[in-house]
């Protein structure tokens, strides 16, 4: 029952840690299982040659990468056949349909090209996409009320509205880690307690039964 929260908690540190790195916009999205969403990667630079959609939650997997000369689409065994795509390599759309709970995690489009023999990587120019797949309400940590909670809220972090993301960032990372020490306290603790529990009633019980025999034998 809490291995899928705890998995949650765990993609919401990696996905925060990664966009604070990279110091992107994000979109938060809560969607129900068989639902569908769409990321578009999108990039201004003409010399690429390929491109990756990852999925990450917490390890980086591909979800796809498409030749520009070839134009061959590879596909990730777990999304063959739930994937749409239209467009050319600088603007490409991709939907994957029917998720499922193990969808969820952290979307990003990455753009390579090969100089000297070696490949080059650059982040394309879309959003990050924090994806949340569920039958339940939302998380703790996307609570109503806070930018997160909105469907496809995105989070300019430019300019003056630095500071109020920061503030999320630290309020969401210190919220999971809070809930994270709570179910391992939980989960760790407390056949602990119980059995220590347990071993102070044997201990009574056995001293009890001591006095009463020592009586007994004192008469």
């Amino acid at each position: 029952m809490m291995a899928r929260p705890l998995k949650f908690f765990v993609f919401l540190l990696v996905s925060l840690s990664t966009w604070a790195e990279e110091n992107r916009s994000m979109r938060f999205l809560q969607l129900k299982p068989g639902e569908e969403f769409t990321v578009v990667c999108s990039t201004t630079l003409q010399d690429q040659e390929g491109l990756y959609l990852y999925h990450s939650l917490p390890d980086k997997k591909s979800v796809l990468y498409l030749d520009r000369d070839t134009k061959k689409l590879t596909k990730d065994s777990r999304f063959e056949h739930r994937l749409n795509t239209k467009g050319q390599l600088e603007n490409f759309i991709v939907t994957i349909n029917n998720l499922t709970e193990d969808d969820s995690g952290l979307y990003w489009c990455l753009y390579n090209k090969f100089e000297n023999h070696d490949m080059k990587t650059v982040q394309g120019d879309g959003q990050f996409t924090m994806l949340y797949v569920t039958v339940g309400p939302s998380p703790p940590t996307l609570m109503e009320g806070t930018p997160a909670a909105s469907p496809e809220w995105v989070g300019q972090a430019e300019g003056a509205h630095i500071s109020s993301t920061l503030v999320m960032v630290i309020a969401l990372t210190a919220g999971s880690v809070l809930l994270l020490c709570i179910v391992i306290l939980l989960v760790w603790g407390a056949p602990r307690v119980k059995r220590l529990y347990k071993g102070r009633q044997d201990f009574h019980s056995g001293h009890h039964k001591m006095v009463y025999e020592d009586t007994g034998l004192n008469r």
